[in-house]
C-alpha cells in the first residue's frame, strides 16, 4: 500500500538524519534535520519513528539529570557523560568494568553508563 511506503520513507529519513550527527540530539532537533527532506512531516511522527528505531534496536535512548531523551544512532557499547554546563550528552572513552556476582539470579544482556561532569568543550 501507498502508506506503508510512506512510514518507511518517513523512517529512513528519520533513522539517516540520526546517523547523521553525533550529537545526541533531542527529538525536535531529529526533527528539524528531518523537516529538510521531508517538509511536512509532524513532529509526533518523527516522535514516533525514534521510539520504533530505539524499540527494534536501531537507536539508544539516553535520559539525562534533567529528564530529557537523547537518541542516539550509533548503538555500539559506549558511555555517555551528561554535561552540566552546556546540558548536551556526548560520547566518552571510559572504560567501566561490570562484574555480575555469581547467583545472580537476573540475564543481564546489557548495560550503559551515564557519567555526569563537564565536557571538553565547557572546561
Amino acid at each position: 500500500t501507498m502508506g506503508a511506503q510512506k512510514y518507511s520513507r518517513q523512517r529512513e529519513a528519520v533513522y539517516s538524519a540520526l546517523r547523521s550527527v553525533r550529537t545526541h540530539p533531542v527529538a525536535s532537533e531529529v526533527y528539524d534535520i528531518v523537516r529538510t527532506e521531508i517538509p511536512d512531516i509532524s513532529l509526533s511522527t518523527v516522535y514516533r519513528n525514534l521510539s520504533q528505531l530505539a524499540e527494534s534496536g536501531k537507536a539508544l535512548t539516553i535520559t539525562d539529570e534533567k529528564g530529557v531523551v537523547h537518541f542516539d544512532g550509533y548503538v555500539h557499547p559506549h558511555n555517555h557523560l551528561f554535561c552540566k554546563g552546556c546540558n548536551r550528552v556526548v560520547d566518552v572513552d571510559i572504560p567501566v568494568a561490570i562484574s555480575i556476582p555469581d547467583g545472580c539470579d537476573h540475564s543481564v544482556e546489557g548495560y550503559s553508563v551515564l557519567f555526569s561532569g563537564i565536557c571538553s568543550g565547557c572546561r
